[in-house]
């Protein structure tokens, strides 16, 4: 066995604290004194604001036809795009010698025509 002098667990985690805590310390003190870069803001957002109220445009918006819920009734959205539409695929002609179509597993079968639908 062997017997060799072992630091303790307690002593082992207080090192690696103090290791954690001065490169913690360090990297804050270079974060302070590293400079910010420089935000660039346009003209358009630092144009002051007219503080008055247009009141034609309020006159305007007054004016509008307005709509109650029983005018209006019950609203149903439906999707704006239309429904794609099943198309076949022409049949080759059939000739002398055997053909070959590819089916859905994978494989090839010698002498077999199939109508393929292809729905979107």
């Amino acid at each position: 066995m062997d017997n060799k002098n072992k630091r303790p667990g307690l002593v082992n985690t207080l090192i690696l604290t103090a290791i954690t805590v001065a490169f913690w310390i360090v990297a804050s003190v270079i974060s302070a004194f590293k400079s910010p870069s420089e935000v660039k803001v346009p003209k358009e957002v630092l144009t002051p604001l007219n503080p008055n109220l247009d009141s034609a445009t309020l006159n305007e918006v007054e004016s509008r036809i307005y709509f109650s819920e029983d005018e209006i009734g019950e609203s149903l959205i439906l999707p704006s795009t239309p429904e794609p539409e099943a198309t076949s695929t022409p049949k080759p002609e059939a000739s002398s010698e055997g053909t070959q179509t590819a089916t859905g597993s994978g494989t090839v079968d010698q002498n077999q025509e199939e109508e393929i639908i292809i729905e979107d």
